[in-house]
């Protein structure tokens, strides 16, 4: 089944002949590659019953983050404080500094004891007990045996997409292929292993890029979903856009519900947005996100007779004239107001430019060439890598990591949060686009509580 250029419509009719599945239970969250909690973010905010039962994530920064968001961390709480260096190595086998790969024994060993403890202090917070998913056995979730259980377990499971986005090198997930998407089979395992102790979870929610089910990874996409099938689950997948549940980030994902027993599912209903990136943006951020003339040079689309320092200090005035056919802004000098900023940006087809106003997110090109990508009064996708730019105030500046939070769902004081943990701009942007939006979350979630819960 492959779900290029289909909706969540459409794929919701798998489950229209099936009673929905509906959640009475106190929720216990299992979070499997599980970031810096967005899925936890979306029930508490629900207001439901829930607990974070486990957490399963490698990268010091997003469990670090994680803590400090949910278990009001600040570093070294004095919990490890008991454990001797060997312990503290052993403790923390399988966490990773590049989210690529772990750091390995023997490097660990060669970290200071304040380091290891301070790692081994935000694990424990956060219940980040095995942060390598190979290593996850049942024994390890603590999840109640099947038919007479007093919790509902829900596990979600937003495993690495770098080889899979457009962004990445597009290596895939096949079982065996040893790549950082190729994680999900590790998923598989975890599940065989909870089948035969008659453990599994009542719901399994995924979350990927789009590339996940589309046509270069269609064959390993169908095994998924035969393989989840064979142990009891119903699946039902939907590409998202987090444009059509309040926020506006031109983010699709693609989601997929897989229920335990024959129950169904059915996606939410689209919201109207009735908010634009400009309701996210801080009134007036400080200079360093002013973007470079290097980066004005590779992106905007300029009169040969105009250099990039020109732009630069163009930028910084309050006030235009007509100026070459890259700033198309007129000013009232009577009125001493200017009108909203225009600028083009490169793009790599016949007309040669994209045209953004004030307002409308951009995609910052490092090199020459490409595409460009304008997001008319919206953000394009945040990524851990990528750099969004938008204009305000007659500047042309990096979005915050503020805004990227909000952009994401989070609060401000989520943000606070990690600053106060002492994580840098570069880091939690990062971990803001290596996240879920959290308003999505809440609307899929809300689709399988039997009693509604409230969004805030």
């Amino acid at each position: 089944m492959a779900m290029k250029k289909t909706n969540a419509e459409q794929l919701n009719l798998f489950g229209a002949s099936l009673p929905p599945i509906r959640i009475d239970k106190p929720i216990r969250l299992i979070e499997l590659f599980g970031g810096i909690g967005s899925q936890a973010k979306a029930l508490e905010r629900l207001g439901v019953d829930f607990e974070r039962w486990r957490l399963v994530e490698w990268a010091i920064p997003s469990i670090k983050a994680y803590a400090a968001i949910h278990d009001g961390w600040r570093g070294d709480d004095g919990s490890a404080d008991c454990m001797g260096k060997d312990e503290l190595v052993a403790f923390t086998a399988g966490v990773s500094q590049n989210y690529n790969e772990p750091i390995s024994d023997e490097r660990r060993a060669r970290i200071g004891t304040k380091a290891l403890r301070e790692i081994a202090s935000a694990m424990k917070a956060c219940k980040d007990l095995v942060p390598d998913v190979s290593r996850v056995h049942p024994k390890d979730l603590g999840i109640e045996k099947e038919g007479a259980r007093e919790h509902a377990y829900i596990m979600s499971y937003s495993f690495p997409c770098q080889d899979l986005s457009g962004a990445g090198n597009r290596a895939g997930m096949e079982k065996g292929s040893g790549t950082r998407s190729g994680l999900l089979w590790e998923v598989e395992r975890i599940l065989l292993e909870l089948e035969r102790e008659r453990e599994r979870p009542d719901v399994l929610i995924m979350e990927n890029v789009p590339q996940v089910c589309q046509k270069e990874n269609f064959s390993a996409w169908n095994a998924w979903l035969s393989s989840l099938e064979s142990m009891g689950y119903r699946n039902y997948p939907a590409i998202v856009s987090a444009l059509d549940h309040g926020i506006p980030q031109r983010r699709r994902r693609c989601f997929m519900v897989s229920t335990l027993g024959e129950f169904g599912y059915s996606f939410p209903k689209k919201r109207k947005l009735d908010k634009g990136l400009s309701d996210f943006l801080e009134p007036d951020p400080p200079a360093k996100y002013d973007l470079s003339e290097r980066f004005l040079k590779c992106m905007l689309y300029e009169a040969p007779e105009v250099r990039a320092h020109q732009f630069a200090n163009m930028f910084k005035c309050t006030v235009f004239d007509d100026i070459s056919p890259t700033l198309a802004t007129r000013a009232d000098r009577s009125a001493g107001m200017a009108f909203p900023l225009r600028v083009k940006i490169k793009d790599a087809t016949l007309k040669g430019y994209l045209e953004a106003m004030e307002g409308d997110g951009i995609v910052v090109r490092t090199r020459k060439g490409g595409r460009g990508t304008v997001a008319k009064g919206s953000s394009p996708t945040i990524c851990a890598t990528g750099l969004i730019a938008t204009l305000q105030k007659h500047r042309i500046r990096k979005l915050t990591p503020l805004e990227c939070m909000r952009l994401m769902g989070f609060g401000d004081e989520d943000e606070e949060a990690m600053r106060a943990i002492g994580m840098s701009d570069a880091a939690i942007t990062h971990c803001a686009g290596d996240s879920i939006v959290v308003d999505v979350l809440v609307d899929i979630f809300n689709e399988m509580i039997f009693k509604k819960g409230i969004r805030q």
